[in-house]
């Protein structure tokens, strides 16, 4: 007798024992296999039939699986608890019998020893004969149906075998809510907002399901989540959220979120002050730049393609209207100079600028209408926007590339943006932070190593402080990450005058990825070393600055209004941090929207905080214990250095700091003999990037 799991209505059977046959071991016990819905191998569903053991019936699942060398074997488990969870989900039961798994004879014990509960089952592991073959078919819902997924082809990407089973395609579909039972919240706590209407599910962002671990499952969102989950069946579910897989997981009380609202104040810009990037916009247009580029007109050049001629033009509408407009500027074009597709590029730049230099003109910003982009994969092509920028740079002029694609395109949506850029480009600041640090000289610290055989690193550094600007920005190359020592060694020897002027009584070091022990002592050492020279007694912040996944620590939160035992679960808001560790913390800065799938997520850091006592008075370079306090101001600070973006009008991913260092470290590897260790105003320092 054959039957479809599907269309089985499963209350009126008791003592369902589920067992995982191959298919010539079934055809050997006489267990018969429903047929497939289709002649294509790519679908498969779920099929059962009667197996008569002394005159009793018990329903019988056939599975065909065989054995795999390697890795594969420690995720039959994780497989097997997809295949449980769907055989609850479709028959709405939960008082299964025990689940009885064959696995190959060459299977290692110690994967296949103790039996696991999960989801109400039991899960009992059956060793097979030396001489059977079984194959696992790895199959996942999609529109109703189980496709067929070969585990042999899961090889190559490891990834997808963390995908739970449960996909977006499925809960999408209005005909799927007829399979969910009335408490669907406790077998499914994180749903898509297609069953929004259900008791407990509050997600307004698609939800993802990820596990962790071979024999359990850790259900984390991955999205911005507005409105959380209110359902204490999700403890219930998962009681070892909070035990397992602590360095992944942090499971938190409200109490111990640090809001860092009240210690970062609004932007400044001008002589007035703005609440939110919302307001940018309006606000430079009103009162400017916080230091503006004194200089009354402003003489450009346009370089251009031969057939680019109409997009000259418009690129000249848009900087003598718009763009003039925004910057509250006025700009005068010294003419243009159209090079032919066929030559090369840099002796008809050399001709253009000295013809210019014979009038006595030298332009303050040079324009260049590139039919390409920096990131082409034609080498040929991509050459030319190097070699352009690695020219300018040697004449120590600005400029700006932008397509011609975007000229004829959606040119009047990049003012904002455009006007920032060349505010900075040209010795200007778009905002600063309203309450800044006085005292503190704050370094960024990245590294940068092209693609390519034999490509080596670059270390970018950058010096400055919240309220003085950028007191030193360079790069150099550097065979290994380690040799980002002498790096910062040769940087802090050039600000030896500087910092003996200056009242700085602490060294905030901004690392782009978390320190190792090695590098922290060396750049500890280092620090202490120079503070005993200039013989200032200082403190020494060294914060590993590092991306974060969204959703590897929720919150619980305490719901207003309720008894503490119903808590909300949740990721950060902006503005958030919680301690994860020791000295380690989880920041979330702002809340940027995905392009791809057009919804908000926050942006997370995690912050590796160490303190060093450096100077006269200090014995050793030894590490210390960071009080809240302090952590909350350096977060703070990171924070601050996020949402000064000084090339979009959005805050950045990464501090500030890190983001200049990166482009600095990128800009001298593209193009040698560009960089080295200068002040602000230089030619060889960031008037490129």
């Amino acid at each position: 007798m054959y039957i479809n799991l599907l269309s089985l209505k499963m209350p009126e059977l008791k003592n369902v024992s589920f067992r995982v046959y191959s298919e010539q071991d079934a055809l050997n016990r006489r267990v018969a296999l429903g047929p497939q819905l289709t002649g294509d191998r790519k679908q498969l569903t779920w099929y059962t039939a009667f197996e008569e053991t002394d005159g009793s019936s018990a329903e019988t699942l056939a599975v065909d699986f065989s054995s795999q060398p390697g890795i594969l074997q420690r995720y039959y488990l994780f497989h097997l608890e997809k295949y449980a969870r769907e055989l609850q989900m479709l028959t709405r039961r939960s008082d299964f019998g025990a689940l009885e798994v064959w696995v190959p004879q060459k299977s290692r014990p110690e994967d296949f020893t103790q039996p696991v509960r999960f989801f109400g089952f039991s899960l009992r592991i059956v060793r097979s004969q030396p001489d059977g073959k079984y194959r696992l078919r790895v199959g996942y819902l999609r529109e109703m149906r189980l496709l067929q997924q070969p585990l042999s082809s899961m090889t190559k990407h490891k990834h997808k075998i963390r995908e739970v089973v449960f996909r977006q395609q499925l809960l999408k579909l209005k005909s799927a809510e007829k399979w969910l039972p009335a408490d669907a919240s406790e077998l499914f706590p994180v749903v898509s907002p297609a069953l929004t209407g259900l008791p407990g599910l509050r997600l307004t962002a698609p939800a993802r399901q990820r596990t962790y671990g071979r024999k359990h499952a850790l259900v984390l969102v991955k999205g911005f989540v507005k409105k959380y989950l209110r359902s204490p069946a999700f403890r219930q579910a998962f009681p070892y959220l909070d035990q397992r897989n602590k360095s992944a997981f942090a499971r938190v009380q409200t109490s111990d979120l640090i809001h860092l609202n009240d210690t970062v104040h609004a932007l400044e810009t001008g002589r007035g002050a703005i609440t939110t990037h919302a307001d940018l916009n309006a606000v430079l247009q009103q009162k400017g730049p916080y230091l503006g580029i004194r200089k009354p007109v402003l003489h450009y050049l346009i370089v251009h393609a031969v057939h680019d001629e109409g997009a000259c033009k418009k690129l000249r509408f848009f900087i003598e209207n718009q763009l003039s407009t925004f910057m509250k500027q006025s700009f005068r074009c010294e003419g243009t100079l159209a090079f032919q597709m066929d030559k090369a590029l840099v002796p008809q730049l050399k001709e253009g600028l000295q013809a210019l230099y014979r009038r006595g003109i030298k332009p303050d910003l040079v324009w260049y209408v590139s039919p390409w982009g920096p990131h082409e994969e034609d080498p040929v092509r991509r050459v030319i926007y190097h070699q352009f920028k690695q020219f300018m740079t040697g004449q120590q002029l600005p400029s700006q590339v932008i397509r011609s694609a975007s000229v004829n395109g959606s040119m009047p949506y990049y003012s904002c943006n455009l006007g920032i850029k060349l505010w900075f480009k040209l010795h200007g600041i778009p905002w600063l932070a309203a309450e800044r640090e006085k005292d503190q000289l704050v370094m960024g610290l990245n590294m940068y190593r092209a693609k390519g055989a034999g490509q080596g690193w670059t270390a970018g550094v950058l010096c400055m402080s919240e309220a003085e600007n950028i007191l030193r920005i360079g790069a150099e190359r550097a065979d290994h990450p380690e040799d980002l020592v002498q790096v910062v060694a040769h940087a802090l020897q050039r600000m030896r005058e500087e910092l003996l002027k200056s009242s700085t009584r602490a060294i905030v070091v901004h690392y782009y990825k978390p320190l190792n022990r090695h590098e922290a002592a060396q750049i500890r050492k280092l620090l202490d070393a120079f503070c005993r020279q200039t013989g200032k007694e200082v403190l020494i912040y060294i914060a590993g600055i590092s991306d974060a996944t969204y959703g590897e620590h929720l919150i619980w939160r305490e719901q207003p209004g309720e008894p503490g035992d119903k808590p909300l679960i949740s990721g950060l808001n902006p503005a958030e941090a919680v301690r994860v560790g020791d000295d380690v913390w989880l920041l979330c800065t702002h809340t940027r929207k995905n392009y791809k799938t057009r919804a908000s997520q926050p942006n997370l850091l995690r912050v590796q905080l160490e303190k060093v006592q450096g100077g006269a008075a200090a014995d050793a370079a030894s590490r210390q214990r960071i009080d809240e306090p302090e952590s909350i101001g350096i977060l703070a600070q990171i924070l601050r250095f996020t949402l000064l973006n000084w090339k979009s009008v959005l805050p950045g991913r990464i501090p500030l700091t890190l983001r200049l260092t990166g482009y600095m470290a990128r800009h001298h590897a593209q193009l040698p003999g560009g960089g080295g260790f200068s002040n602000r105003y230089a030619a060889n320092g960031i008037v490129n990037l």
